[in-house]
């Protein structure tokens, strides 16, 4: 396990809400990169630029409802 993911789940398991999104960016700028982690989801989401970010965090939280 990467030494990211592994920060991820020290989070996850420190975390009392289902809903917190955790963000990575790989890269900055422009065209911002990373993924987006959250307990209910087994792999980081990743995403391409904000758009791409804010959609797939809506998405996200839709599902949660």
């Amino acid at each position: 396990m990467e030494e990211r993911e592994e920060t991820f789940y020290q989070i996850l398991q420190k975390s009392w809400r289902s809903s917190v999104l955790i963000l990575t960016f790989l890269e900055l700028g422009d065209c911002p990169t990373g993924q987006i982690f959250n307990l209910h989801i087994p792999a980081g989401i990743p995403f391409r630029g904000l758009v791409d970010m804010v959609m797939k965090m809506d998405r996200i939280y839709d599902l949660l409802d």
